[in-house]
């Protein structure tokens, strides 16, 4: 697993995804909002108390640090797979990390969409179990934003994991172009 510095002579790009255009952006929001009330009302805890002061700040902040966080450990992971520091791109609707110069083949790449929602839901299922009743909603909340939130890294993982073996990806954040080998 890595990435590439050069695109080699015999890859074409045969596919770009661009999350800018409106059908992703318009599903994705919708599919995003339905995911997280679905888990927060499957595993809500009755008993305890949805919307108190602290578990309001606890969800605004959250929700705030957890897209951050996010976008660092995509960062840290495309540093482990090509040395190479990602851009950042913050939006009202999307935050992203990219490496517009780097190639990253399939399992690296995919490693790299989803280790931030994997190490995020992990750490918040921890700390769910050490909660205050008056928190645990509000952290419930934000793992399902977490989980919901990243359905475009869900989807471009399961995008580049039906592509042939062999496929490069270069990632601009919001762009993904794929690359296969011609014969």
């Amino acid at each position: 697993m890595k990435g590439y510095f050069k695109l080699e002579d015999n890859y074409i790009e045969n596919e770009v995804i661009d999350f800018n255009k409106k059908r992703y952006v318009f599903t994705f929001n919708i599919a995003s909002i339905a995911i997280a009330f679905a888990i927060f009302f499957i595993f809500r805890v009755q008993s305890c108390p949805i919307f108190t002061v602290s578990s309001i700040i606890f969800i605004i902040a959250g929700y705030f640090f957890l897209v951050i966080i996010h976008e660092l450990i995509h960062a840290l992971f495309i540093w482990i797979f090509s040395r190479k520091k990602a851009h950042f791109k913050f939006s009202l609707i999307y935050a992203s990390a990219g490496a517009s110069d780097r190639y990253f083949d399939r399992s690296s790449y995919i490693v790299i969409a989803l280790a931030p929602v994997i190490i995020i839901s992990l750490f918040l299922s921890i700390l769910i179990n050490y909660s205050s009743p008056d928190l645990y909603n509000g952290i419930l909340l934000v793992l399902a934003l977490n989980i919901s939130s990243a359905i475009g890294d869900f989807y471009i993982s399961f995008i580049t994991a039906t592509k042939e073996k062999g496929t490069l990806v270069r990632d601009e954040g919001e762009i993904m172009h794929f690359y296969t080998k011609t014969t």
